[in-house]
């Protein structure tokens, strides 16, 4: 059963380091058994750029775990919509995040959401 579906990231990209999604979602992606990611890029730029998705996980909401790597280091097409989905296949903790990152020589931008449904696996 569907219990949200919100877009937890939304960023343009510049650069190599990962970023989050909003401390204000961590509880929220919590409250569910399972996440479903839908990405998407667009306006991609540097050199053979890649995404990579990953999600944290806490119990205080301080001390972050990676919990799994949903997207490893996906290839992207410049000056094309670049679209793809993952589902988490380990048990949630209390409070959870998702790390994004885009990689390659040139300086990879670009325009990335991550869209997420939390689903209960019971009923």
């Amino acid at each position: 059963m569907r219990k949200y579906n919100f877009p937890a990231f939304h960023d343009l990209w510049e650069g190599p380091n990962e970023r989050y999604s909003t401390a204000e979602f961590n509880d929220r992606l919590g409250t569910a058994d399972q996440l479903v990611f839908q990405w998407r890029a667009t306006k991609v730029g540097g050199t053979v750029p890649t995404l990579t998705i990953t999600l944290y996980g806490s119990n205080n909401g301080a001390d972050w775990i990676l919990r799994e790597t949903l997207v490893n280091g996906t290839a992207l097409n410049l000056g094309v919509l670049n679209t793809g989905a993952a589902q988490s296949s380990t048990r949630l903790m209390a409070f959870n995040r998702i790390g994004v990152s885009m990689a390659g020589p040139g300086g990879p931008s670009g325009d990335i959401e991550v869209l997420v449904c939390g689903r209960d696996t019971a009923g």
